[in-house]
C-alpha cells in the first residue's frame, strides 16, 4: 500500500510538470543478473537475497527543468528485495520535496548452539559422566533466516515571501519483515534449550516538522520529532517442562530409607512458572517525543553555533509473566546542549572551540518476584530488587582545534579533547562509575601542486577507568571456610555466587595511538592513484591480571584511468587486519 502511495504522489508531481515546455535529459538500462551460492552463507553474503538464478535488472534515470520548475527521477532495480527509487523536485521558487524508497534484505545467521552441550563428569578424566547436562534443539534447521528492510521517506520545504521563513515537514516509515531465530531456555528437568525460526514484523514511522527564520542578526530553527514503533509479530507462547529432577523424575522414593521426594513441589516453588505456557517473545511500543533549538549569528570576529535538545522515550508493554510484577514507569528522558565557535586568531590561524552537556535518565524499576521455595521449609526469601540502568550518566564533551595554514601549499593542524562520562548507578546505586578521554592530535596537509596531496594526523588518547563489568569476571580460588547462604537456607547458594566474584576485566585500552595517512597523486588528467594507512594501537596494563593490546592496521590502495570523457575505469582496495589478546574466563557448572 506503502509503494502504490509513493508511486502515485511521484507520477502526481511529474504528469503536470511535463507537460510544460522545458529541457529533457533520460537513460535506461536493462540487464539481468546471476547470483549463485554454496556452502555456509550467511555471513559472507550478509546482505545478498539467498535465492540463487536470473533476476532482472533495470536502472533510470529522468532530468526535466523548466526555469525555476525541475523534476529529477531515478531508480534502480537488482532483485524482489534489493531496489532504490526516489525523486526529487522544484515547484517554481518556494517548494522543494523529495520521495524516496529503499530496500534490502539481510541475511541472519543461525546459531547452532553446539558449543553449550555439555554434562556433568564425577572425574576429571571425563570417564564418570554425572546427572547435570545441557542439551539443545534446533527446530527447522534447514531454514534461511533474514529480513526484508524497506525505508519509505519523504521532504517538503515551503519559503514563505520574503525569503526568510521557512517552513519544513518529512515522514519516514521503515519495515522489517522475515523470520529471526528465537532460543527458548527450558530450565529444571530437561535442561534444555530449542530454538526456533519466529516473525518479524517491526515498523516504525517517524514525523518531523520546522520551521527556519533568517532574521538578519541570527539564524533560529525549532524542530518537532515524533517517532513510534511497534510490532506487528503475534506472541508466542512456548511449554516449559514441569519441575522434577533429571534423573528421579517428579517423585521418588529412596530405596535405603523409604523416604518419598516431591521434586514437582519442591523444584517447582523456586521457578516463577512450570508445567504451563508462557509468553517468550513481544516487543514494547516504543515512542519519542524530541524537540530541538538551533541558533546561528557571528559574535565578534567568529560564527557561533548553540543547539538545545529535550527527548522523552516511553514504552508500553504488558508483562508476560503474570507471576512478577514491575513497578515504575519505562521512561528515558534526556537534556543535550552542545555549542560550536570558530574565529580567525591572526591572518593565518583559525580557532574551533566545541562543547557539549547531555544529561540521560532512566528510570528505576522496581521487581516484585514471588517469594523463593514460598511456604516450604528455609523458605519464604524475598528475591524482590530495584533495577537500575547505566543508560542513566552525565556527558561532558569539550575540544579546542588551531588551523594554521601560512602558505596554500600546506596546513597544520592541532587538537585537545576530553571527553567526562559519569553512571550514576553502576554498578550499584549511587557508584558513579566515571570514565575520562584525554585526546591530543597533530595533522599537516601538504599540496605543493594539483597534482599531489598528503594527508598526516598522529593521535594519542588516554582513557582513565574504561568500561567493564564490574566484579563479575573471576570467582574467588581456594576461598577460605564455607559459603554464607541466607539464614534458614543452609544447603541452597548458587543464586549468591556474586558474593564470589570480582575481577573489573575490560576489553577497552587504556591508551590509544594512532595514525592516518593519505597520499594522491594525479600526474595528468587521464590517471589518478590514491593510497592510503590506518593504524590503531590499543594498550591496557592497569589491572594485574591483564596485560591488553590491541592493533588494527588498514592500508588502501585506489586506481582510476579516464581515457576520454565517457570512459573510467577503477579500482579499489583494502585491507584491514586486527590482532587482540585477552583473559578467557569458563563458567563451569557445579551446582
Amino acid at each position: 500500500m506503502k509503494k502504490l502511495i509513493l508511486i502515485l504522489l511521484v507520477f502526481g508531481l511529474v504528469l503536470p510538470l511535463h507537460a510544460q515546455q522545458g529541457t529533457t535529459n533520460w537513460s535506461l538500462g536493462v540487464g539481468s543478473n546471476y547470483t549463485s551460492f554454496d556452502n555456509y552463507i550467511p555471513k559472507v553474503a550478509e546482505y545478498k537475497y539467498y535465492e540463487d538464478g536470473f533476476f532482472p535488472e533495470l536502472k533510470f534515470d529522468l532530468n526535466h527543468r523548466n526555469g525555476l520548475k525541475k523534476i529529477q527521477l531515478n531508480g534502480y532495480y537488482y532483485n524482489p528485495k534489493q531496489m532504490v527509487f526516489g525523486g526529487d523536485f522544484r515547484l517554481g521558487k518556494s517548494i522543494l520535496a523529495d520521495v524516496s524508497y529503499k530496500s534490502f534484505y539481510r541475511q541472519t545467521q543461525l546459531d547452532l548452539l553446539e558449543n553449550i552441550t555439555g554434562r556433568e563428569s564425577f572425574n576429571r578424566e571425563g570417564t564418570a559422566p554425572g546427572g547435570k547436562m545441557l542439551t539443545h534443539e534446533l527446530i527447522n534447521p534447514e531454514e534461511q533466516l533474514g529480513y526484508q528492510r524497506e525505508e519509505i521517506a519523504a521532504n517538503l520545504k515551503f519559503m514563505l515571501p520574503g525569503d526568510k521563513i521557512t517552513l519544513r515537514a518529512a515522514h519516514r516509515t521503515i519495515l522489517e519483515s522475515g523470520k529471526m531465530q528465537h532460543i527458548q531456555n527450558n530450565h529444571c528437568t530437561s535442561c534444555h534449550l530449542e530454538s526456533r525460526p519466529l516473525d518479524l514484523e517491526n515498523k516504525t514511522n517517524s514525523l518531523t516538522a520546522g520551521i527556519d527564520a533568517a532574521l538578519g542578526f541570527a539564524d533560529l530553527s525549532y524542530e518537532v520529532n515524533l517517532r513510534k514503533f511497534k510490532s506487528d509479530a503475534s506472541t508466542y507462547f512456548a511449554d516449559y517442562d514441569s519441575a522434577g529432577h533429571p534423573g528421579r523424575g517428579y517423585i521418588w522414593t529412596d530405596p535405603n530409607s523409604g523416604v518419598t521426594s516431591n521434586y514437582f513441589v519442591e523444584f517447582g516453588s523456586r521457578l516463577n512458572f512450570h508445567g504451563e505456557e508462557a509468553a517468550i517473545t513481544g516487543y514494547p511500543e516504543t515512542n519519542k517525543l524530541s524537540h530541538k533549538v538551533t541558533a546561528k549569528s557571528d559574535v565578534g570576529n567568529g560564527r557561533l553555533l548553540l543547539q538545545y535538545q529535550n527527548l522523552s522515550l516511553t514504552n508500553d508493554a504488558e508483562l508476560s509473566d503474570p507471576n512478577v510484577t514491575i513497578n515504575g514507569d519505562l521512561k528515558v528522558t534526556g537534556n543535550n546542549f552542545n555549542g560550536n565557535y570558530s574565529t580567525p586568531l591572526a591572518k593565518k590561524t583559525k580557532l574551533i572551540l566545541a562543547g557539549q552537556y547531555r544529561r540521560l535518565e532512566n528510570e528505576a524499576l522496581g521487581i516484585d518476584n514471588p517469594l523463593w521455595r514460598e511456604n516450604r521449609g528455609a523458605g519464604n526469601i524475598d528475591l524482590d530488587y530495584i533495577r537500575y540502568s547505566n543508560l542513566t550518566r552525565t556527558d561532558l564533551k569539550g575540544s579546542a582545534k588551531v588551523i594554521y595554514q601560512p602558505k596554500r601549499s600546506y596546513r597544520l593542524t592541532a587538537l585537545l579533547g576530553f571527553n567526562s562520562v559519569e553512571r550514576d548507578d553502576y554498578p550499584v546505586e549511587g557508584a558513579n562509575f566515571k570514565t575520562d578521554k584525554t585526546r591530543f592530535e597533530l595533522g599537516v596537509r601538504y599540496r605543493p601542486t594539483g597534482k599531489f596531496t598528503g594527508n598526516l594526523k598522529l593521535g594519542l588518547e588516554n582513557i582513565d577507568n574504561p568500561f567493564s563489568p564490574v566484579d563479575q569476571m573471576f570467582e574467588v580460588y581456594g576461598r577460605d571456610g564455607a559459603l554464607a547462604p541466607s539464614e534458614g537456607a543452609p544447603h541452597t547458594y548458587y543464586y549468591l555466587r556474586d558474593d564470589l566474584r570480582y575481577g573489573n576485566i575490560s576489553s577497552m585500552p587504556a591508551m590509544v595511538q594512532t595514525v592516518k595517512a593519505t597520499v594522491k597523486l594525479q600526474p595528468n588528467k587521464k590517471v589518478k592513484l590514491d593510497a592510503g594507512l590506518n593504524l590503531k594501537m590499543g594498550s591496557n596494563d592497569t589491572q594485574k591480571e591483564l596485560d591488553f593490546q590491541q592493533t588494527t592496521m588498514a592500508p588502501s590502495l585506489g586506481l582510476t584511468l579516464m581515457p576520454n570523457d565517457n570512459v573510467n575505469f577503477f579500482a579499489n582496495y583494502t585491507y584491514a587486519k586486527q590482532t587482540q589478546n585477552g583473559l578467557a574466563a569458563v563458567a563451569l557448572m557445579d551446582g
